[in-house]
């Protein structure tokens, strides 16, 4: 009852898609029908990068478009190309590069509105790690994003799985990443150089067994705990060259409080 009483629009909703390439990266674009006229000067651009399995139709996503919207941004939201039923692999059989998908998505915007564009990017929990990654690791030497809000953010993989692991909430997030697969496992089962089985990943009990058997695979791991050591953003804090906000709940369950890297974010006066 409370997530679908956050927000209560002002104006009718309408959200139309761009699909960025044949690999199924896509962005929605959410605008209000009605907003009162604005002056011609160009929008900056919000670029929110939600949750697992984030949409539109979220609360806490719907909260940040109205923002954006009534505060005079064009909002996108950025879809993975792993959450689009027609999701294809790399061509050259190389694996799922979350933050090559990410720059194709940017350059997208930025051949859409002009390379001028001002790109502010909010992620939340995997969205925010994918950001502030992006922004330490492909764009501080270009800086197309020119700052980002980072919320929930579980930094330290390593340190995340196993604060996670034996509690609820990794029931949890194994339920939203098997979510994701049924979503797309038609396409993903056809492609049999994967080798994915389908039983396994519908039966798995634990987030460690479903990371083990699919997103090390995509993601070009040769294990879990090869992923975890390597998808976490907090070793890329140091380059970020733009203003960077991370805001976190102390007493947050999922992301626990203890994966916050502060030496990293004290380190660099732009975080």
């Amino acid at each position: 009852l409370l997530n679908s009483t956050l927000v209560k629009p002002k104006y009718k909703v309408t959200v139309t898609r761009d699909v960025i390439n044949e690999y199924g990266i896509a962005l929605d674009w959410v605008h209000y029908d009605s907003l009162p006229t604005q002056s011609n000067t160009v929008k900056p651009v919000l670029l929110i990068l939600p949750g697992l399995t984030g949409t539109v139709d979220d609360a806490y996503v719907m909260n940040i478009c109205d923002k954006g919207l009534l505060n005079g941004y064009n909002v996108a939201i950025y879809q993975m190309r792993l959450l689009n039923p027609q999701v294809k692999m790399n061509k050259d059989k190389t694996p799922v590069n979350l933050f090559d998908d990410l720059d194709c998505a940017v350059d997208f915007i930025r051949n859409k509105y002009g390379e001028d564009i001002n790109i502010y990017g909010i992620g939340f929990s995997y969205g925010a790690n994918q950001l502030v990654r992006y922004l330490g690791e492909k764009d501080y030497k270009y800086n197309k994003i020119k700052g980002g809000v980072s919320i929930s953010n579980p930094f330290e993989f390593m340190v995340f799985a196993k604060l996670c692991e034996g509690t609820i909430y990794n029931r949890m997030l194994l339920m939203f990443l098997q979510k994701v697969y049924k979503r797309t496992r038609h396409a993903l089962l056809s492609n049999k150089e994967l080798n994915l089985n389908d039983d396994v990943l519908l039966n798995t009990i634990t987030l460690y067994e479903f990371d083990k058997y699919y997103t090390a695979k995509i993601m070009g791991y040769s294990s879990p705990c090869d992923y975890y050591r390597n998808i976490g953003c907090a070793r890329f804090i140091k380059n970020i060259n733009v203003p960077l906000l991370c805001v976190h709940a102390m007493d947050d369950q999922i992301t626990n409080a203890k994966v916050i890297p502060y030496y990293d974010i004290e380190s660099n006066p732009n975080v």
